[in-house]
């Protein structure tokens, strides 16, 4: 067997999206000293690193530039692209190709949409002119002529049926392609034990604290956020956040504490009494496995993965689907106990379902009946 993730070295990092997902595999590999199973190696940096406009339309025309990667997969069983924009800027490669192809997403939203809000986001008048439909033939095109489409979990494609009404045709087009195996990842450790961390930020080991680390938008749920902590009304209750206070910033209350970016969100998430994962949408989001692996109860929005967490029944980790269910959960927390030490029933359900270990299982497994079929 031989494979190669379409995915450079030099962008994995234990972050969020598919360098995070690809991370933990890369480090799960290197453990077992597994060798057939590659990644990209000397990426060229953009020049536009900096700039989100020039980035998105470098990436555009590169969709038409002379595509040179088909030696390269030829000497592959198996390709693992890790978004629709990859797949569609190696389609002439693929053409000549005589492996098998893999799709995964990583984006709570289809690429094209993504690209366009993106986008929007930087600069409205640019944002106006162009139209989702202009770039949706990336993805049209990458999920019709994959092999194999990848994904966690069923419950993942929701925001895609919401979103882009063309998805259940493309889907049911493709059925027998589907794949699911739930994401894994590497455990999470604090650097910093709960009561130095808390002293070191102001708290006390009576406080109750309710942390979020994430992005600070609507599909994230942050304002959501913002929502049960006033509703609450409660100054005993300490909200401790995480993440670049963009676009959207903090209230001013005193039991509302931003820290900003950390390269430690994990001893921010131990200290707490209590994590809120409150996606309007979502795909299938590792934060929520990383606070699962750290032990700690949380309150999850009823939404994309987060239903299948929410389906195994664990006792700790509760549904809301709207503010005020949020509040009242907090609120039956807070009276009734303060501990923030790890949960072992969390962790147990983390280990069981969710570690890397097991994924890369599943996945060598998967990998091999491809390069099976395709050596036949």
């Amino acid at each position: 067997m031989k494979v190669l993730i379409y995915k450079y070295k030099s962008d994995l990092a234990p972050v969020g999206g598919s360098n995070g997902y690809c991370f933990n595999i890369y480090q799960e590999l290197n453990k077992r000293s597994e060798t057939s199973i590659e990644f990209l190696e000397n990426k060229k940096e953009s020049k536009y690193r900096s700039n989100t406009i020039k980035k998105y339309f470098q990436t555009f025309f590169s969709f038409f530039k002379k595509d040179k990667q088909a030696d390269l997969f030829n000497k592959y069983d198996v390709v693992h692209f890790h978004s629709t924009k990859d797949f569609y800027k190696c389609r002439k490669s693929l053409k000549k190709f005589k492996g098998k192809s893999i799709l995964t997403m990583h984006s709570p939203i289809p690429f094209h949409m993504e690209m366009v809000e993106n986008i929007k986001k930087h600069h409205k008048i640019l944002g106006l002119l162009l139209r989702r439909h202009s770039f949706s033939k990336i993805d049209h095109y990458s999920f019709n002529q994959c092999d194999y489409i990848l994904l966690p979990c069923k419950e993942a494609e929701g925001s895609y049926y919401s979103h882009w009404k063309k998805y259940r045709k493309i889907h049911n087009k493709n059925e027998k392609k589907y794949r699911y195996i739930p994401t894994g990842i590497v455990q999470a450790f604090p650097k910093i034990d709960a009561e130095q961390y808390r002293k070191e930020h102001g708290y006390t080991k009576d406080d109750f604290i309710v942390a979020y680390v994430g992005r600070h938008n609507e599909v994230k749920g942050y304002d959501r956020i913002i929502e049960v902590c006033e509703q609450l009304n409660n100054e005993n209750i300490k909200f401790l956040i995480g993440g670049k206070e963009f676009p959207l910033e903090g209230p001013k209350l005193n039991n509302w504490k931003e820290i900003g970016w950390t390269n430690d969100p994990y001893s921010l998430i131990n200290a707490s009494n209590v994590f809120i994962l409150p996606n309007r949408e979502t795909y299938f989001d590792i934060v929520l496995l990383e606070v699962l692996s750290l032990g700690k109860p949380c309150i999850v929005s009823n939404t994309g993965g987060n239903k299948v967490v929410l389906s195994k029944g664990c006792k700790h980790i509760f549904k809301f689907d709207d503010e005020k269910e949020c509040v009242d959960i907090v609120n039956k927390l807070f009276k009734e106990e303060h501990s923030y030490k790890p949960v072992e029933e969390i962790i147990d359900l983390f280990k069981n379902n969710y570690s890397i270990e097991l994924f890369v299982d599943k996945y060598i497994e998967l990998l091999e009946s491809i390069s099976e079929e395709v050596q036949k």
